[in-house]
């Protein structure tokens, strides 16, 4: 099993993830994008060092990498899997949403997942969330049981896209 720290990923600021913050390195949007490529079947947008520094700096929005500790390379350990929290605050509540929750294929079954989403759930409670959303493919599998077994219900609900 893999050493493994979970950091919230940042421009160098402080996070709030227990274990700290990471700073974004040379070598994170490459493996940013091989988990994204995974997650999407190879149809997600290149990203680049740029695109991932304004993602990570909006205010609403925490980036949670699991980095292998054991796996360093140049400019530090090599991030094996990442999540992300986004929450917008209206007048009734604060909606939380997790997204793009992915680990390499290399280190799955690790309980990596598991301990991305506890984290992500941790700061919905911490922002002052009431409940977080998230969606998943069905064909995810693994992932699916993961969200049950944490305590997510699937909901009866027709989805909506307006694709742009």
């Amino acid at each position: 099993m893999a050493n493994i720290e979970l950091s919230r990923l940042s421009d160098g600021g402080s996070g709030i993830v227990r274990d700290g913050s990471s700073t974004l390195t040379k070598n994170d949007a490459s493996a940013i994008n091989k988990l994204m490529g995974e997650l999407t079947d190879g149809k997600a947008r290149a990203l680049t060092e740029a695109d991932i520094f304004i993602i990570i700096t909006q205010e609403k929005l925490a980036m949670v990498v699991a980095r292998d500790l054991e796996e360093n390379i140049r400019n530090g350990p090599k991030i094996i899997g990442m999540g992300t929290i986004h929450w917008i605050e209206l007048p009734t509540k604060v909606n939380a949403y997790i997204d793009d929750v992915v680990v390499d294929s290399n280190y799955r079954g690790q309980k990596i997942g598991e301990k991305i989403t506890q984290e992500l759930i941790r700061i919905a409670k911490l922002i002052g969330a009431k409940c977080i959303d998230l969606t998943s493919s069905p064909n995810r599998t693994a992932a699916n049981k993961l969200y049950q077994k944490l305590g997510f219900v699937k909901r009866e609900t027709n989805v909506y896209r307006l694709n742009l």
